[in-house]
């Protein structure tokens, strides 16, 4: 008997929420009507709350909630977990009923208030995307190294996928204009379009970003970011097609889509030329896509020649010249060092060791893992340590250049050098200074024990 009762009323349970549910929306032509209005009772509409985590201390750092979105007819058409991230709940509090709006089309979360006896508290705010990824960064990193050149990519890529192309054009402007570098001496400009570049590449949706890019170019058909970013679009569609791989393993259509996809990304940037704008990035994309296409050697140069008139003190077309003289791209590293030697003759003195040990650097960069700079090419360690030196000296709190300083000087077998800036280090180990065959503990090992 008590367990007919039970299921008994476990059914009258289910016909009321059904029921509850298809007349709170039979009004609403579409679910998306509805997705952002307020409701009262979350749990009553929406399902009970799933807790993923226990409290500890009094404090719920996520909780879960189970939502059901219903059509007009009662329909159940979503059902997903969504992540509510409240904050400290405020002693012998609970998350109850204090439900104030549900926001799941504009932000994917559900804005809720705490209630202690019969008072409830709001929660903070929500942090954006951009403040969540803050958050997993290190402070120490967040204008240094990898990370300090791609946090503005990533927001990039948050603002175009959110079409907000008002943001997109105030961060290049703003990156453009600014001539403060980070901790490691490097702008965050030079990863804007290769963070997109990622983007596109990464996600492969190709009709979709091609739809917003042609948006954002309708809203400012003035500048030339947007036209810059269809040709970075090309470019990535063009390797798509190709692969990475090397030529034996590029199919016959592969070839012809490629070719044909580099030739509209430098058709982009011809006719945004017209505009007379002359963009940093536009030489860069430039660059890279007259590569991809097989301009002789002479030509590429003289590209590289009137973008460095242009943007004398953009250096990255360095490490760019550097990648089409690499043997892989039919060149040679007596043609490597000839460039890097002849350019930091010319530059100022102050610039010209740290220029020297950049270019260097980012060769070292660009090669596989079996690579080694001090046999295979005609890297002067004595150079690269003068400019790492100075380097530090102009960036000292780049523990990025520390690192990479102390990497340089386990491949060189410089013990002193290296015994002398490790404890400098003060545990800020940064993983991708250091590849796997030349980690922090085999150079330790190499370095400081005694065979």
């Amino acid at each position: 008997m008590k367990k007919l009762l039970i299921n008994l009323l476990f059914i009258l349970n289910y016909i009321f929420f059904t029921t509850f549910t298809s007349q709170a929306f039979a009004s609403q032509k579409d679910p998306e009507d509805f997705l952002g209005k307020s409701v009262i009772d979350l749990e009553a509409v929406w399902g009970k709350p799933i807790f993923k985590e226990k409290y500890k201390n009094n404090i719920l750092r996520y909780k879960y909630f189970k939502i059901h979105v219903f059509s007009a007819k009662g329909k159940l058409i979503l059902s997903k977990n969504r992540l509510l991230n409240e904050g400290d709940v405020p002693k012998g509090g609970r998350v109850s009923r204090c439900i104030t709006d549900f926001d799941v089309l504009n932000t994917g979360l559900v804005i809720a208030q705490y209630q202690k006896g019969n008072i409830c508290y709001k929660p903070p705010k929500y942090p954006s995307r951009e403040k969540r990824r803050l958050q997993t960064i290190d402070p120490v990193y967040r204008y240094d190294g990898p990370e300090g050149i791609s946090v503005q990519g990533l927001i990039a890529q948050y603002r175009f996928q959110d079409e907000d192309f008002d943001s997109l054009e105030k961060i290049f402007r703003k990156l453009t204009n600014n001539k403060k570098l980070n901790n490691d001496g490097r702008s965050q400009l030079s990863n804007l379009m290769t963070s997109l570049y990622g983007m596109f590449i990464g996600h492969k949706n190709w009709s979709l970003s091609l739809r917003r890019l042609k948006k954002w170019q309708e809203k400012y058909p003035k500048s030339q970011i947007p036209f810059i970013a269809e040709s970075v679009y090309w470019r990535a569609y063009a390797w798509n097609a190709r692969g990475s791989g090397y030529a034996r393993t590029v199919t016959k259509s592969g070839r012809i889509l490629f070719k044909e996809r580099l030739q509209k990304a430098k058709s982009v940037l011809d006719e945004s030329d017209r505009r007379k704008a002359n963009h940093q990035l536009w030489y860069e994309s430039y660059i890279y896509t007259a590569q991809a296409l097989g301009w002789k050697l002479k030509d590429l140069l003289d590209l590289y020649q009137i973008a460095k008139k242009t943007h004398p003190d953009y250096y990255y077309y360095n490490f760019q010249v550097i990648r089409f003289l690499t043997p892989q791209w039919g060149g040679s590293y007596e043609l490597i060092n000839a460039f890097i030697t002849f350019e930091a003759a010319n530059m100022d003195k102050k610039d010209a060791a740290i220029q020297y040990t950049r270019m260097y650097w980012s060769l070292n960069g660009q090669m596989p893992i079996e690579f080694n700079i001090f046999r295979d090419s005609y890297a002067d360690w004595k150079k690269m340590k003068a400019g790492f030196i100075d380097l530090m000296k102009k960036y000292p709190m780049s523990y990025w250049n520390l690192n990479n300083f102390e990497y340089f000087s386990c491949r060189a077998g410089d013990k002193e050098q290296y015994q002398k800036l490790r404890p400098k280090l003060k545990g800020r180990i940064h993983p991708s200074a250091w590849p796997a065959n030349y980690s922090i503990d085999v150079c330790d090992h190499k370095m400081l024990v005694r065979m």
